[in-house]
């Protein structure tokens, strides 16, 4: 008796200790305590109820069951969410394990005390209830080991509920209740089987279905053609499409022999899934056998169904690898989806797709298409952004197709009925992309001498619908419809197209080219002429234009406008050509028509004459700068000299046309160049100065002397003041003292503002005028005054300019000049040309009227030395001492004698 004794006590040990942690673990989970321990702890308390059963004590039965039931109902609410606490903590997949854990211990718990209580067919419905939805629970979470164990006591209950003596036992006639269970039992084990990778399992076990065939009610149906069909679809996902057919072959089986009525809404949608997946697996198999089965799946639709959307597009589908179909079958139902279909952005997209496809079979049928749903569908909705992507698309299907005479015609109408009903006009992104498609459309035509097509369509681009487009696109097609008409030889049609450009696209570089061309071939030397002109004053960087326009006039014979061009390339460059452009070839051919001229008597000759020699002035120098630089030593420095003399000459001939020039713009431009023509003499000159004879250096200086002049007036023009100076240094080393005439007159003639208030700006130009003239001045008096040659008359009058200018700005200068007029004066007693009376009177006496000046502003020391110095110079005036006498006078009346 001893040791039965102490196994009972262990079994009510073992049970007492499994009671406790289920009391136990309510709590903890409405407290949610750490999700890994208990599912550790779960493990292995699942792990001793799965072993082989032992009775549970009688009188722990009720409790166990009834924790069990607590412990299930707890895991639907925390499921939920609903209890008090929300969801556990943890992520998301830890919870739903530890769910699944609690769930399949509470149901380990029921079947514990089932098993105790006595088999009675109501409690063990229940367990099989029970089980089965712990089985899909387990399912649904992926724990099949956890499942697995379920199902090991579903099979038991299942085996007791089908039994010969159950089934003889059953009174209550419960098999309405029971038939559901046991399918749903079945359907769980397929499901498991094929979860596990045990096809074969699966296979036996759907047989239980089939043989003999069962009824199963709707909800039994609906579940054993979704996990067949999740067998299927999963076959299908992983491109095995003939083990995926059976499958959703059986599937769909299923559910086809129940009437539609019968069926829930998601079993509808179910059947659609399983459907068109049967018909993709089948499209995917290809092969006539695969896509016959498919048509007859599809077929047997009812007409209501058949004109759905999913339907049209597995037919559109099947069409597609179905070689027996013509393009017109699948145009039908391609109608039938734009005009059924709600048009969502999503249904949009796939209508252009099948669109697409469609085209690729036939461009007319696809034309169709677009136009019925630009105009059925888009047009009554006013969906603009979804009519402008049709726009686009009938544009790429027409430019992109095989050319129909009616192409054109098409999209006028199209083009003509947008403007007219839309309110709202394309947008930039639509209009460019059309607009791209229609130039490379013109492009493609034009280069294959279709000029008429390609002219037509240039016109379309340039409807009214495309007004967002912008000028510079505008003005491009125009460009290439004028291009046309060239080819065509319609002169009339270009200049009506240049007529309708706008003011900008007319003026534009390459129109003005086409136009000169339209001018060259129809005759009208006017229209060329003003071309090429507006072409010269323009290209200033590339005269590709004005090359093109030369080689137009020479393939017609205009030699004039053939002349014209050339001298603008020319002129415009100013003789500095590109390294594109072979300058003596250009050169020669300018220099050939104008000699050409010269020979026609109907021109005068003067003229002509003139051009050539300004041809070749402005030439010369660029010719120097074509000769090879690894040359001998004497052979380079003969050509130097020879820029200089051709330096020499362009200076003195651009300082010539300066003076006479009218414009102010050509005049400057003339100074400046004869300036970079003086500055280029007189780098090459210390080199020439040390090689050559005296009788060269002597000329080489005299025309230096005249460049330095030239160059002076051309900075006082150009108001470098800040030159004047240097240049002024320069000329003292000339040895000439007539150069100091000129550069004087220079300075005297200088523009300076005009007198009277001025604005601030104008003031300080012309206090840095006041100040290079004074300075310039000076330089000029003080390399003069001690040459013995030079005129006493022009020096006095260069002393009372520079006196002037600086007694209201630079008084210490003006002092420094009387001083040079006393030693002048004294120094020009001593030869025949004494210094002019009229000058030292007027020194004289502005010095004194400065002493007066001084005096009343109480400067009583600089009033007596300006008084001191007027009274000098009046000794020195011839009129025996008249004005000294009245001076000095003066200076004893106001006390200013020293």
């Amino acid at each position: 008796m001893g040791p039965t004794k102490t196994h009972q006590q262990q079994r009510e040990s073992r049970f007492h200790i499994i009671l406790e942690f289920a009391s136990n673990l309510d709590n903890r989970l409405r407290c949610r305590e750490d999700l890994s321990a208990l599912a550790a702890e779960l493990y292995k308390y699942i792990d001793e109820l799965s072993l082989e059963s032992i009775p549970v004590p009688t009188e722990s039965c009720y409790d166990i069951d009834g924790w069990g039931t607590r412990l299930w109902n707890l895991t639907s609410k925390l499921r939920q969410g609903s209890l008090a606490g929300g969801q556990l903590k943890g992520d998301q997949s830890q919870s739903a394990q530890l769910l699944c854990l609690v769930r399949v211990f509470s149901c380990l718990l029921i079947d514990c005390a089932q098993q105790s209580v006595g088999v009675s067919r109501k409690h063990t419905i229940r367990a099989l209830e029970l089980t089965l939805r712990t089985t899909r629970f387990c399912l649904d979470q992926g724990h099949l080991a956890l499942a697995e164990r379920i199902v090991e006591r579903t099979a038991y209950y299942e085996r007791s509920l089908t039994s010969s003596e159950s089934r003889n036992s059953n009174d209550n006639g419960d098999d309405d209740v029971l038939s559901p269970l046991l399918a749903e039992y079945h359907i769980l084990r397929i499901a498991l089987s094929w979860k596990q990778g045990r096809l074969d399992l699966a296979e036996i076990l759907f047989t239980k279905f089939t043989s003999p065939p069962k009824k199963l009610d709707s909800i039994a149906s609906e579940k054993l053609a979704d996990v067949l069909f999740e067998i299927g679809k999963g076959f299908y996902v992983k491109a095995v499409y003939e083990a995926a057919v059976p499958w959703l072959e059986r599937a769909y089986g299923i559910l086809t022999k129940d009437s539609w009525r019968a069926l829930s809404i998601d079993a509808e949608e179910l059947q659609t899934c399983i459907l068109c997946a049967l018909v993709r697996s089948l499209i995917k198999i290809s092969g006539k056998q695969s896509i016959d089965k498919a048509w007859n799946v599809l077929e047997n639709q009812d007409i209501t169904q058949s004109e759905r959307m999913v339907f049209l597009l597995l037919k559109l589908d099947l069409i597609v690898v179905d070689s027996d179909r013509p393009p017109a079958d699948y145009s039908d139902i391609l109608l039938r989806l734009v005009r059924t279909v709600h048009m969502t952005e999503s249904n949009f997209k796939t209508v252009l797709h099948h669109v697409h496809v469609l085209r690729s079979r036939s461009t007319t049928l696809a034309h169709y298409i677009l136009e019925t749903l630009l105009s059925e569908r888009l047009n009554e909705a006013k969906r603009s952004e979804q009519m402008e992507k049709v726009f686009v698309t009938i544009v790429w299907n027409l430019t992109t197709s095989t050319k129909s005479a009616n192409d054109v015609e098409r999209l006028r109408r199209i083009f003509n009925t947008r403007q007219s009903q839309a309110a709202i006009p394309l947008s930039a992104s639509a209009t460019h992309a059309i607009q791209i498609l229609l130039f490379k459309h013109v492009e493609s035509n034009y280069n294959m001498g279709e000029y008429d097509d390609a002219d037509a369509f240039c016109h379309i681009a340039l409807h009214e619908i495309f007004n967002s487009s912008g000028e510079a696109n505008r003005g491009k097609l125009q460009r290439k419809s004028i291009l046309c008409s060239l080819a065509k030889g319609d002169y009339a049609e270009a200049r009506n197209v240049y007529l309708q450009m706008s003011d900008s696209n007319r003026h534009a570089q390459e129109t003005q080219y086409l136009m000169c061309k339209v001018g060259l071939k129809s005759g009208d030397s006017n229209l060329a002429s003003e071309c090429i002109k507006a072409l010269s004053g323009r290209s200033t960087e590339d005269p590709t234009l004005l090359y093109a326009c030369t080689i137009e006039a020479q393939k017609v014979g205009n030699k004039e406008q053939a002349l014209l061009a050339m001298r603008g390339v020319l002129e415009n460059h100013r003789f500095k050509m590109p390294s594109n452009i072979n300058f003596p070839a250009l050169v020669r051919c300018t220099s050939r028509l104008l000699l050409d001229q010269i020979d026609d008597v109907s021109l005068p000759a003067t003229t002509s004459i003139d051009a050539v020699c300004k041809l070749f002035d402005g030439a010369a120098d660029e010719f120097i700068d074509l000769y090879p630089p690894d040359m001998d030593v004497s052979t380079i420095a003969n050509i130097a000299l020879r820029r200089m003399f051709c330096d020499f000459l362009s200076g003195s001939l651009l300082i010539v046309m300066a003076r006479e020039e009218n414009s102010i713009e050509v005049q400057l431009q003339h100074y400046l160049d004869a300036r970079k023509h003086a500055k280029s003499f007189q780098a090459n000159l210390p080199e020439q100065l040390g090689i050559l004879g005296e009788g060269a250096k002597s000329d080489l200086v005299r025309k230096h002397t005249t460049l330095i002049a030239y160059d002076f007036e051309a900075a006082a023009r150009l108001k470098k003041w800040t030159d004047l100076g240097k240049l002024v240094e320069d000329s003292q080393r000339c040895g000439d003292p007539r150069i100091y005439e000129t550069l004087a007159d220079i300075v005297l003639a200088s523009e300076a503002p005009n007198d009277g208030e001025l604005p601030l700006y104008q003031s300080l130009e012309w206090t840095l005028i006041l100040t290079v003239m004074i300075s310039s001045l000076q330089q000029i008096v003080n390399a003069t005054w001690h040459i013995d040659d030079v005129k006493i008359h022009r020096l006095s009058r260069w002393i009372r300019c520079l006196f002037h200018l600086s007694l209201t700005s630079k008084v210490e200068i003006a002092e420094c000049v009387l001083q040079q007029a006393l030693a002048v004066t004294t120094n020009a007693c001593d030869i025949n040309e004494p210094y002019p009376p009229e000058e030292l009177e007027w020194l004289a006496a502005t010095a004194f009227n400065r002493a007066v000046d001084l005096y009343c502003a109480s400067q009583d020391t600089d009033s007596k030395w300006w008084a001191g110095k007027a009274l000098n110079l009046a000794k020195l005036v011839n009129d025996r001492g008249v004005l000294h006498n009245l001076l000095h006078k003066k200076c004893i009346e106001l006390n200013l004698e020293k």
